[in-house]
């Protein structure tokens, strides 16, 4: 049996806006996974973060952040563990 489904204008276009939302939000995720760098130097690091050079430096003195076995990369994967572990509560 067939429906028919009335809409007001507004509720269209919330739906409109909502699925419109979820695809750019869907998409930006899996374009920033898919292009950002395996290791990032200590000044990309800071640039990241929103940090200085120096304050990166005691982070990884402090164990904070991880580096690699030589120290002179951080993997991309550090600085997302730190920014998930320091989000602000909401």
């Amino acid at each position: 049996m067939s429906e028919i489904i009335v809409l007001t204008r507004e509720q269209y276009i919330e739906d409109l806006n909502r699925a419109a939302v979820l695809a750019a939000e869907t998409v930006l995720n899996r374009f920033t996974r898919r292009n950002r760098p395996a290791m990032v130097t200590r000044a990309e690091a800071a640039r990241l973060l929103g940090k200085s050079k120096s304050t990166i430096r005691t982070m990884i003195d402090q164990q904070r952040i991880r580096t690699t076995t030589d120290g002179k990369a951080i993997p991309y994967s550090e600085i997302e563990r730190y920014l998930n572990e320091n989000q602000p509560a909401a």
